[in-house]
């Protein structure tokens, strides 16, 4: 009956009403251009606000860039310009200390000699040391002209005083070199001889310390030196000298000494 039904109805009324009869959801509906449109507008609005926040993020960050990089530029320049400014300042400290301290040297040196030429000449013109030149000049000469020479047995403890006590002390202080202590010896005269090997080699105090021998008494010259020689020693420990001469004007020979090197009465 239903198939009779359907077979009398126009088939644009049953198409209407069997659409009609069919639910909501099982109706085919045509695309909403409006929605299309929608959607397309919003994907559009949400892509440019993506590429706008790119291109602020990136306009910031070249912001930053185009503010740090100078800064960092400069404070390079000022920190190597400060560098170089504490170096100069530096040099020129040390410049003017070093400066500081040649003039206070060179017035310390200046002032060393000037004092050591007062004393010399003052002990120069001392009449007790006018005296003792004169005296020791005259004695030295008598004991050398009129004395008895030296023997073999003086010759012999002079030459081995040379050899190894001057000579051993020499290559101690001297990193081993040797000095020509046999052909120092050959250069002596008699009258060094004599007086070495009398206040020297005969001299009971070791090296280096032959000032603390008054000298024998045997003639003029020990009497003079036992006179004279504590009053110079005293002087020359006073005043920290290393030795002290006193020297013939005429012959230039040294007829007195403190300490009785080997350049005593030559």
């Amino acid at each position: 009956m239903l198939d009779a039904v359907v077979a009398g109805v126009d088939s644009s009324c049953c198409s209407a009403t069997l659409t009609a009869l069919l639910p909501d959801w099982a109706t085919p509906k045509a695309p909403d251009a409006s929605r299309r449109y929608d959607l397309s507008f919003h994907s559009v609005v949400h892509l440019t606000y993506v590429h706008t926040m790119q291109f602020k993020t990136k306009l910031r960050l070249g912001t930053i860039i185009a503010a740090i990089v100078p800064a960092a530029i400069v404070a390079g320049v000022l920190d190597v310009l400060a560098i170089h400014q504490s170096q100069a300042i530096v040099t020129t400290l040390t410049q003017q200390q070093l400066e500081s301290i040649r003039t206070a040297k060179k017035y310390e040196i200046e002032r060393y000699f000037t004092t050591i030429q007062n004393q010399v000449a003052a002990f120069a013109k001392d009449t007790m040391i006018v005296d003792a030149v004169t005296a020791f000049s005259a004695a030295f000469t008598n004991t050398a002209e009129l004395g008895t020479p030296p023997g073999t047995t003086e010759r012999a403890r002079l030459r081995d005083y040379y050899v190894n006590d001057f000579g051993k002390a020499y290559a101690s202080n001297n990193n081993g070199e040797t000095a020509d202590a046999q052909g120092s010896f050959d250069a002596l005269d008699a009258a060094a001889v004599t007086f070495q090997y009398r206040y020297i080699a005969a001299n009971p105090s070791a090296l280096g310390s032959k000032d603390e021998y008054a000298g024998p008494s045997r003639d003029a010259y020990d009497m003079l030196h036992a006179r004279y020689h504590p009053a110079i020693r005293d002087f020359l420990q006073r005043f920290d000298y290393h030795d002290i001469f006193l020297v013939d004007a005429d012959s230039g020979r040294v007829v007195y000494s403190v300490f009785k090197e080997l350049d005593y009465a030559t």
